[in-house]
């Protein structure tokens, strides 16, 4: 009975986890440079936990973009491969 009051116990603390940081998307973390910075310096702090919450993922994506931008490669456009 006690193990079972325990995980319930366990189950409600885990699900509040980060339940009141808003989530930022890409563009966001693109416009607000010094936000991105600290989020994914607390995400590589925090691996194990952090890694693939929405907003670090978001900041890492807004980071691999603005690099690839600054190095002057552009998207490539699809190829219509239907007519072949």
């Amino acid at each position: 009975m006690t193990a079972s009051r325990f995980s319930i116990v366990v189950l409600f603390l885990l699900t509040g986890c980060g339940a009141d940081e808003p989530v930022h998307s890409v563009d966001w973390y693109k416009a607000h440079s010094p936000e991105r910075d600290i989020r994914i310096s607390e995400c590589e702090r925090h691996a194990g936990t952090l890694a693939l919450t929405p907003n670090c993922v978001n900041a890492k994506q807004a980071r691999n973009e603005q690099q690839l931008d600054q190095r002057g490669y552009r998207k490539r456009e699809m190829l219509n491969l239907e007519g072949q």
